[in-house]
């Protein structure tokens, strides 16, 4: 399963790209175990891949999560 998250400042992002080690750092500490990450920096696009579709409770806590980081990172 897979969650997808667009950052609308991809200009941004090309000067201060995010980076896949950071954010599954991040994930991993809010106790969430995805399969891999994906950062792709030119298009704004954050893709999580788990091996099966999240809970209600877990999705919010990574909608928030993704929030944060796209908050903190302009």
């Amino acid at each position: 399963m897979s969650y997808e998250y667009i950052h609308s400042d991809v200009d941004l992002l090309k000067q201060k790209p995010l980076r896949t080690d950071y954010v599954m750092k991040l994930v991993e500490e809010a106790e969430l175990k995805p399969i891999a990450i994906r950062v792709d920096n030119a298009t704004g696009q954050l893709l999580f891949y788990f091996d099966k579709p999240l809970s209600r409770e877990e999705k919010e806590k990574l909608d928030k999560l993704v929030e944060e980081l796209f908050r903190e990172w302009k």
